[in-house]
Order: structure tokens, then C-alpha cells, then sequence
């Protein structure tokens, strides 16, 4: 054995040694210091982000439901309900608002976008570490704190050239709270749902228990198809502690009735959007109006992943990153798992195979301009390719004409040509077609009747004095 191979050891055993003491000096630095320069980071970069990318003012691109919710907030300020095509919780947040703003939501957008990053942004960042901390110690809670700030910027470097302007322009703004849409707003109600229901099962009190479905309810609120998260902390509650899902659903309950009662008093029912005119053959249904199963599709979930692989050059590394976090997560805690990996592996077998979701449109796994419900109306009037095939009427089996569109009064009929004038152009478009060939069939003619008359070359009399010389 030589020296260099007996000094391995030695020098790993010195890079763990001082591994475990700068570990030691980070676990015993308090949490509100490392937070609070991971929230000042957080805000020069998003101030940075704010000045680099395209924007109008305080405008920065935003899907379009945005407006819903803001006439909605401006009517409910004035006395009036809105047609509730999408949910309440992001309107009632926006009412005192649009109250002082106005009608226009131009206005009220250096209010919003300030309570979203001043606000909004440092809880999401407090509530990521408290997930972290109670999964795998205070260290790991840092880190995840460190990576949820940074991961959002590491995607610029990750995407191709030609996907640049999408993913800083489009998806950036929306997700770190710059745009006016309610998603971000939503996801940080989820966020703190999620470490309150974690929180819950460390102990007997109620308090975290409901105030998880506070949180989880009015997330649900604001968007109404986040309620698919509820998946995961009823798994963790079941699972671990059975008797906090009872505090949680009486948290949640509050939300869940007034957003009923919100759809019922504005469309007059209770579903994701209005009904359509026209009597379904099949369905019809409670569960039909808030959720079509024909909009998820698993061949759909394999184009996002080619999508993906499209725009982003280390896809493979991102599609194997979940899976060895998920791994990591039920090796090292099982509550951990049971919340992080069911809300992650329920949203990406729902959001994921979700028709109108899509790499290339920078709305992966997200619903379509409004709320869950209402795009999948939109998307079944639509009936365009790629949509799903409207139903039939339950009392005709075959389809109807189309019904002569009607001419307005004053307005001056429109000569049909005779049947001889169709003839006759399509015969001069079938000239002028066969035009170009006709003429090359013509040259080609005239060259090989003009060649037996063309003199011999003079390269050729050489070549018959060199062989008579032979001879």
C-alpha cells in the first residue's frame, strides 16, 4: 500500500470532520436570520427580474382570467353579484382594491403586484422551510428554503435558446407574482395548507389542524380546481393521525358551502360552468358539470413530456429529479411523503393529461384562461381539432342541417353566378395550370427536331485525322 492510498482515508475523514462542523455553526445560526437574508435575496432578484423583462408599467403578461376576477371585485364593491364563472376568493382579496382603483384594473395593479411580492412571496418562502425543517432537521430546511428562491432562475439557464422569451416573459412574471392572475395567490394557499397539515400531525392541538383547511379551502376558493390538493394532506391526516382530519374538514367546510352557494346564486346551478343549451344524450349530471372526464388523456401526458424534452436540454435530469426526491422522501420521512409525494404524483396524473395543458403554450400543467370548469366548456362549444366530440341530442340520431343565416333588413341580396360562369373559370384555371407544361413539352420538341440539321462541331476533326494517321 502506498502513501497517497493510506492518506485517502485520512483526507476524507478531514473533509467530513469539517463538513460536520461547518454544519454545526449553520444549525446554530437563528432561523430568522438566514430567513430574513433569503427574503432580501429573494426581493433583489425578483426587483431585478421586474426591471430585465418586457413589461408596460406595472403590466406584465398574464394569462387573461385576471379580468374576471377583478370585474367581479369592482361589481361586489358596488352592491352587485358577478356571473361567477370563476371563484370568489382572489375577488373578495381584490374588493377594497377595486373599490379605490376603479373600474380599470391597470389602476389597482401597483397594489396588487406589491401584495403579492411583498406579501405573498415571503410566506410561501417561510412555509417551504417549515416543510423542509419538520421533514429532515433545520439544515435541510435552508437548503430548500435557498433552492426554492434560486430554482425559479436556474430554469433561464436551462431552457433552449428557443423557448427563452416564453419562460422569461410568460412563465417567470406569473409565477413569482408579478402578473395579476390568481395562481400564484392560490399557490401560496396551498403552500400554507400544506405545512399547517404537516404541523398537525406533530401533536394533539386543533389549532394547525384547522387553520390547514382555512388555508386549503379559501386556495380552493380563488382557484376551484386546486381541489385536487386535498388529496394529499387527507392521506398524511388519515394515515398518521386520524383524528386532526376532523378539525380540517371544519376548517375547509366554510369555503367549500360559500363557494357552492357563490356558483348556485351566479349560474343558477351548482357546476364549473353554465350549462350548455342543448340537451346531452348521456350525463348530465352533478360530477359531469364540475369535471368531464374526456378532458385527460394519457396520450396527452406523453406529449408534455416530449414538450418537455423539446424546450428543456436537461430533461432527462428533471424527469429523474422527482422521482429520487420522491425515493429520498420515504426513505428518510414517511410523512414527508405521504404530503409532498401524493400532492406531487396527483397533480402530474390530473394536470398533467389535462388536454389544454402544454410546454409549448407555457401552461403545463395549469388550466386554461379561467377556472377548471369554465375551460372545459369552452373547450367542448369549441369543437375544433383536437377537442372532444360534442354529445348528440338524446332524441335525434342524426344531425341537423345547418339553418340558413338570415339577411338583415335594407341589406341587398347577393347575385348567385350562373352554373356556365363556374364552368368556364374552372376551365381557365385548368389552362392556366396546364400552361407551363405545355410550353416546356413545346421546347423540348422543337430542340430535338432542330438537332439532325445542326453542323458537326469542329472538336470532332482531330480526333478523325489522329485515326487516319493511325491507319
Amino acid at each position: 500500500m502506498t502513501s497517497e492510498t493510506a492518506a485517502a482515508p485520512a483526507r476524507f475523514d478531514a473533509v467530513l470532520v469539517r463538513a460536520r462542523h461547518w454544519s454545526r455553526v449553520a444549525t446554530g445560526v437563528r432561523p430568522a436570520y438566514v430567513l430574513g437574508a433569503l427574503v432580501a435575496v429573494q426581493w433583489i432578484a425578483v426587483l431585478a427580474l421586474a426591471l430585465k423583462v418586457r413589461h408596460n408599467g406595472w403590466l406584465y403578461y398574464a394569462g387573461g382570467d385576471q379580468l374576471w376576477h377583478y370585474s367581479g371585485a369592482y361589481l361586489m364593491a358596488h352592491g352587485h353579484l358577478p356571473r361567477t364563472l370563476v371563484g370568489y376568493g382572489w375577488s373578495i382579496l381584490l374588493l377594497p382594491i377595486s373599490a379605490f382603483a376603479g373600474p380599470s384594473l391597470v389602476s389597482a395593479l401597483p397594489a396588487l403586484v406589491l401584495f403579492n411580492t411583498v406579501v405573498l412571496l415571503p410566506v410561501a418562502l417561510l412555509c417551504i422551510y417549515g416543510i423542509a425543517a419538520r421533514i429532515a432537521g433545520r439544515l435541510f430546511g435552508y437548503f430548500a428554503a435557498a433552492l426554492w428562491v434560486a430554482l425559479p432562475y436556474l430554469g433561464i439557464l436551462a431552457v433552449q435558446p428557443g423557448y427563452h422569451q416564453k419562460y422569461t416573459e410568460l412563465t417567470l412574471p406569473q409565477a413569482l407574482g408579478l402578473a395579476s392572475v390568481p395562481d400564484f395567490p392560490s399557490t401560496v394557499g396551498l403552500i400554507v395548507a400544506a405545512y399547517l397539515a404537516l404541523r398537525a400531525t406533530e401533536g394533539a392541538s386543533w389549532h394547525a389542524a384547522a387553520g390547514g383547511g382555512l388555508a386549503a379551502g379559501y386556495a380552493i376558493a380563488i382557484k376551484p380546481s386546486n381541489a385536487l390538493f386535498l388529496v394529499a394532506p387527507a392521506v398524511l391526516l388519515l394515515a398518521v393521525r386520524w383524528r386532526q382530519a376532523v378539525p380540517f374538514a371544519a376548517g375547509l367546510a366554510p369555503a367549500l358551502l360559500t363557494l357552492a352557494l357563490w356558483k348556485y346564486r351566479g349560474l343558477g346551478e351548482i357546476a364549473a360552468a353554465p350549462a350548455e343549451p342543448t340537451r346531452l344524450a348521456l350525463g348530465g349530471g352533478l360530477l359531469d358539470r364540475i369535471h368531464r372526464p374526456e378532458l385527460n388523456s394519457w396520450g396527452h401526458l406523453h406529449q408534455v413530456v416530449l414538450g418537455l424534452r423539446e424546450h428543456f436540454w436537461p430533461a432527462r435530469v428533471i424527469e429523474w429529479l422527482p422521482l429520487a426526491g420522491c425515493t429520498a422522501l420515504l426513505l428518510r420521512s414517511l410523512r414527508g411523503f405521504l404530503l409532498v409525494g401524493t400532492w406531487f404524483i396527483a397533480y402530474l396524473l390530473v394536470k398533467g393529461t389535462y388536454v389544454l395543458a402544454s410546454i409549448d403554450a407555457a401552461c403545463a400543467c395549469a388550466a386554461s384562461t379561467r377556472d377548471r370548469g369554465a375551460a372545459a366548456a369552452a373547450h367542448g362549444r369549441r369543437g375544433g381539432r383536437g377537442s372532444p366530440v360534442r354529445r348528440r341530442p338524446a332524441r335525434s340520431h342524426r344531425r341537423d342541417p345547418a339553418p340558413p343565416r338570415r339577411r338583415e333588413a335594407g341589406a341587398r341580396a347577393r347575385p348567385q353566378p350562373h352554373p356556365g360562369v363556374d364552368e368556364h373559370r374552372r376551365s381557365r384555371r385548368r389552362r392556366r395550370e396546364r400552361g407551363p407544361d405545355l410550353v416546356a413539352t413545346a421546347e423540348v420538341a422543337w430542340r430535338l427536331a432542330l438537332l439532325p440539321h445542326l453542323p458537326r462541331t469542329h472538336a470532332r476533326r482531330p480526333l478523325r485525322r489522329q485515326a487516319q494517321r493511325l491507319g
